[in-house]
This record gives structure tokens, sequence and C-alpha cells, in this order.
């Protein structure tokens, strides 16, 4: 398995992807997708195997240490040391594999050679395990548009 950076090509697979993994109001829209790639492709990562993507992380620098919905749209990208991670998705044939591990350690990795202090993400309450064994910490509860309960964490360097 390979870590690479995303392309606009992979557009449909990261699509489809995206709609396996999250429910209908947490579907990153297909210009979020193409502006990620081209504004920030240094965080925006797949995981691929023999010309297959199997699943995508995709981050950005951020101010403050709580996920923000603004995080997730278009609007201008900060300089600072704190890295949001957006989202973390694994194509459903691919799931409970390590290829998620893979891709968070490897962005945690950049992080870290890169400066940044602090990585947040957002998660659902089953996932708050899965985010301890990486380093973070809960840090309080999401306030989402979405209405659906997100918890979130920080891992401090």
């Amino acid at each position: 398995m390979n870590i690479k950076r995303a392309k606009r090509t992979y557009l449909k697979t990261l699509l489809s992807i995206d709609r396996s993994s999250f429910p209908p109001q947490e579907i990153t829209p297909k210009e979020t997708f193409i502006y990620r790639i081209q504004n920030f492709p240094q965080w925006f990562f797949v995981a691929e195997e023999n010309d297959k993507i199997l699943g995508f992380i995709s981050c950005r620098p951020c101010n403050g240490e709580i996920i923000q919905d603004e995080f997730f749209s278009t609007n201008k990208i900060p300089e600072s040391t704190t890295l949001a991670i957006l989202n973390l998705a694994i194509s459903t044939e691919w799931r409970e594999k390590g290829i998620g591990t893979r891709l968070l350690e490897h962005i945690l990795t950049l992080a870290d050679t890169r400066g940044y202090s602090k990585v947040i993400v957002s998660c659902k309450k089953e996932l708050i395990p899965y985010f301890s064994k990486h380093g973070f910490t809960p840090n309080g509860m999401s306030h989402s548009r979405t209405l659906i309960p997100h918890h979130n964490m920080i891992r401090r360097r």
C-alpha cells in the first residue's frame, strides 16, 4: 500500500468513499474536494494499492482548538500551528485493515516534522478510543450544524 497526494483525477472515487462513510448531512460537496486538492494538497492524501484508492485523509491548518463548521468550507487558510483533520474515510471493503491508521500516522508524522503543535479532530463517540490510541484527548463537544453529536479531540506535541 502506498500513501500519496490526492489528485483531481481521483475525485469520483473520493466522492464515493465519502458517501459510503458519512451520513447525508456530512457528505463533502464535490466543489469542496476540488478546493482542498487545489489549495492544500500537502494535507490531502490517499492510500492506494494496485492503482485502487482505498481511503483518504484530508486536513487543513486552522486557528483554535475546536473544530468549527467553517473549517469544512472554502474559507481563507490561516498561518497556524494547529492542523484540523477534516475527513478520514476508508472504502467499505477495506475497513478494519489498518488503512485509516496508516493515513492518520502519516499525517501526524508530517504535522510533527512541519512544526504543528496541535492536531484536532471531531468524531462520533464510538471513535474516541480509536483517536485516543493515537495520542488525542477529549476536548469538549462539537457545536456543528449537522446536529449529529461529535466530540472534539486534540493531540498536543
